[in-house]
């Protein structure tokens, strides 16, 4: 899809959504909660000379918010995932821990008049903060010659684009087609075990720095459309 026809999808959205109030699709005062979990493993041979690589990692990420009005909902989400491998074949085994991530994002969601009885359009505006942790290593014919461990704190801003369906009172059908996210801010240390060096003490040269980054990028990318269900619940009144 060209960034012409992009950019008319969405100036089309936002002009439905300021035009129009939202029917009674959502309830004030209405909360809603989603999720996802999702795993994955291989097996590989990495080449003739080593042995394979086992590798497992997981994602897990939630959602729940609540209806200040009919046509706008507020919330948080929150994201963690991990990966990890083990490779049998080098002179210095790697470490087996690969990487992990955890997140938090506070979101608002403005919705239009339905489309159709029971669909409707949204934009979503969020602002985020992660951490990551990842290590990266580097090799020549099954010799380990460093290994890096990175951390990373990432502030960013974003804004998608979708649709939801109501399927019933309690269901949803969300499905994500455009996102932007234009602003980042960047920054972490990085430790480096270099192998093939040695410090005057005779131990394995050892590398720290430090880096920064600031990104604007206000593309907006689309593509296939990723589909989650979303529940929908009211709160009881704790004076009843």
């Amino acid at each position: 899809m060209n960034m012409k026809y992009t950019i008319s999808i969405a100036l089309f959205l936002v002009a439905i959504l300021v035009s129009y109030k939202a029917k009674a699709q959502f309830e004030v005062g209405q909360s809603f909660i989603s999720g996802g979990f999702s795993f994955s493993a291989s097996d590989l041979k990495l080449d003739e000379n080593q042995s394979a690589q086992n590798a497992f990692g997981y994602n897990i990420n939630s959602t729940w918010g609540t209806f200040t009005k009919e046509n706008k909902a507020k919330g948080w989400g929150i994201n963690h995932s991990l990966s990890s491998r083990i490779i049998n074949g080098y002179d210095i085994a790697p470490r087996s821990f690969q990487g992990a991530t955890i997140g938090i994002e506070r979101f608002a969601e403005y919705y239009s008049k339905p489309i159709f009885e029971k669909l409707v359009l949204y934009i979503r505006p969020r602002i985020g903060l992660t951490y990551a942790l990842n290590n990266t290593l580097t090799n020549e014919n099954a010799k380990l010659t460093s290994e890096t461990q990175n951390h990373t704190l990432t502030l960013g801003a974003g804004i998608s684009a979708g649709i939801a369906w109501r399927l019933t009172p309690r269901w949803a059908l969300y499905g994500s087609f455009a996102f932007t996210n234009p602003i980042s801010l960047t920054g972490g240390i990085s430790n480096t075990v270099n192998y093939q060096q040695k410090n005057p003490q005779g131990e394995n040269l050892k590398i720290r720095g430090n880096f920064f980054e600031y990104n604007f990028s206000p593309t907006l990318s689309s593509g296939g459309i990723s589909l989650g269900f979303r529940y929908f619940y009211t709160r009881k009144n704790s004076d009843s």
